[in-house]
């Protein structure tokens, strides 16, 4: 199972790269195919709503929807989801 970096996740939900946001949905597309898991800890997650917040400036319900919509991924499986979730 391979684990997936702060930046993997940035790119893919704020697509302000296109080159780089293809890059991560070609990953997604072969976990997919490969019926394999990508996996995420806790400090990238954290990690990721930081950047949203400093970086990109979302307010608290769009960082909590953009978390929730990863949350969602089939692809994509949790160090701590329950903690997430909470």
């Amino acid at each position: 199972m391979a684990a997936l970096d702060t930046n993997i996740l940035v790119r893919w939900l704020i697509k302000d790269d296109a080159k780089q946001c293809a890059r991560v949905a070609k990953l997604f597309d072969e976990a997919i195919s490969k019926d394999e898991r990508l996996f995420v800890t806790t400090t990238v997650m954290q990690e990721v709503e930081w950047v949203m917040q400093t970086k990109y400036h979302f307010d608290r319900p769009q960082v909590t929807a953009a978390l929730n919509a990863l949350m969602n991924v089939m692809e994509l499986t949790f160090q701590t989801e329950q903690a997430l979730e909470q």
